[in-house]
């Protein structure tokens, strides 16, 4: 690997962080909306506690998607054996993760659906369950 391929892959990695860090912005809002009172009685977002709790679970739970998807696309490319390759961002189960407008034109296409499910398959097969073996 030669030093344009880590500069490469440093920076698709900073442009999938970029789009990571919007689909949070996304989710979230303005980033101002935060309370910094440490005193959970005086909180002003008291009343919006469980919708604000919904969304950063939604939210750790579609980014914690987003990067298993490229663990397991780069696994069924390279065999584990063959040693540890950079992480490719711009073809995950055919949506380019360093782009947050394809990410959006997935959701509404079904081509998330289709990265959702071959997630959800390969995390069956690593856990043993649903039918698969396990890997261990």
């Amino acid at each position: 690997m030669g030093p344009s391929d880590s500069t490469e892959a440093l920076f698709q990695n900073a442009q999938f962080l970029n789009a990571v860090a919007r689909v949070y912005g996304g989710m979230f809002g303005s980033p101002n909306e935060f309370c910094s009172v440490k005193c959970f009685d005086k909180c002003p977002y008291l009343d919006q506690r469980q919708d604000l709790l919904n969304k950063g679970c939604l939210a750790n739970v579609f980014v914690t998607l987003l990067h298993k998807a490229t663990m397991y696309a780069m696994l069924e490319r390279h065999p584990i054996d063959s040693g540890l390759l950079d992480e490719t961002y711009d073809d995950v189960y055919g949506i380019d993760l360093t782009n947050f407008e394809d990410i959006e034109a997935a959701l509404r296409d079904g081509r998330f659906e289709i990265m959702y499910q071959a997630v959800l398959k390969r995390a069956k097969q690593i856990a043993g369950v649903g039918g698969y073996g396990s890997y261990w």
